[in-house]
This record gives structure tokens, C-alpha cells and sequence, in this order.
């Protein structure tokens, strides 16, 4: 992971980034340029995704034998497994379903150039439905479709960290896959936290 300087300076101001709504960055990793917000996720967090998902290959993608895989990436965040789908197979497809508007955002900026991305802002569950999405206003992976009260992260509905911002469509899988048209499917990744 190699810092772009506009993040080394952001990283440089300190105590004064508590006053940033947003700060878009772009970093270089092995597979190219890769758009994040440094307010939501911090490098050290993208190091860690990117270390677990493209070196140690954790959803075992490189043990795929199609040169053509079609892929759904549900709960694609800012599209590190995505994107790395495309850096070990040129021609694959990717679905990507990512429900937070600021993440879905950063996920269109990083598969923009990919002819065989669709991306769609919408929430796998086991039902169709539309429903409230909880964001959090600190990390941008603990936004949710169902707040557990019971949870060890039940504090942060207390201490105002959640807020309700918007609603998102929410499909079973099966359903998405019909509506999408696919005859196959070579890979699943699902990362979601309802």
C-alpha cells in the first residue's frame, strides 16, 4: 500500500481531520489506484482488507477454473474483492451489491474502467422489502439493516454513533440472481453484517 501525498498530509493534520465530513484519497495497490474515504476507513484498515482478501486470498477465489467467472460480491463496500476478481481474471463479471450510499459511491469510482461490472445500491436478506439503513457515522463498516440491541456493539445506538439515514432495497438472493439474468454462478462472497 503505497500513501498518495494527499493522504500522508491529512494523516499529517492530526487532531484538525475531526472537523472533515469527507476525505477522498486514492492509494496505489497492486492492482492499480483505489479510491477510499480516509475518514471512514483508515489505511491501516484497507492494508488489512487488502492483505486478507488479494495475498492470503481468503474467499479462495484463486482456486476458480473458468477464465470467465461470474462473481457476486454482497456487501461489496468500497470493492477491494471486486476489483481483485478482476486483477486475477480479466474477463470475469461481477455483480456487486453494496447497501451504504457513501460506500456504493467509493465502489463506482473503483470499478468504473470494468465493462463486466454491475453494481447495484441494494441489501442482500431473506425477504424483498424496502427498510431503514443505520449508518454509522464513525465506521463505514458497521452500518446496518437490523440493529441488534443485544450485540457488544449495542453502545453505539446509546451513544448516537447510528443514525437512520435512508431506506435501501432490500432482495433475497435468489431473486437478485433471477432479475439479473445469470445462467451461472462461480462464485458467492458474501460479507454482510444483518
Amino acid at each position: 500500500l503505497e500513501m498518495t501525498p494527499e493522504v500522508k498530509r491529512v494523516l499529517a493534520a492530526g487532531p484538525y481531520a475531526d472537523n472533515l465530513q469527507r476525505c477522498l484519497s486514492d492509494v496505489v495497490v497492486g492492482f492499480g489506484p483505489f479510491r477510499f474515504d480516509l475518514l471512514r476507513l483508515s489505511c491501516k484498515e484497507l492494508n488489512f482488507l487488502i492483505e486478507r482478501i488479494c495475498q492470503y486470498d481468503s474467499y479462495r477465489l484463486k482456486d476458480l477454473s473458468d477464465d470467465k467467472p461470474v462473481v457476486i460480491d454482497a456487501g461489496a463496500h468500497i470493492g477491494v474483492f471486486s476489483r481483485f476478481v478482476f486483477h486475477t481474471f480479466a474477463e470475469a463479471t461481477v455483480y456487486s451489491l453494496e447497501p451504504d450510499r457513501e460506500n456504493f459511491s467509493l465502489l463506482n469510482e473503483n470499478l468504473k474502467d470494468f465493462e463486466q461490472s454491475h453494481r447495484f445500491q441494494r441489501a442482500i436478506l431473506d425477504k424483498k422489502d424496502v427498510m431503514d439503513f443505520y449508518v454509522s457515522r464513525r465506521i463505514d463498516w458497521r452500518s446496518t439493516l437490523i440493529p441488534n440491541k443485544a450485540s457488544p456493539y449495542a453502545k453505539q445506538f446509546d451513544e448516537g454513533e447510528m443514525e437512520t439515514s435512508y431506506q435501501v432495497e432490500v432482495l433475497d438472493l435468489d431473486s437478485f440472481v433471477e432479475a439479473s439474468g445469470m445462467n451461472k454462478i462461480d462464485l458467492i462472497k458474501i460479507t454482510i453484517g444483518s
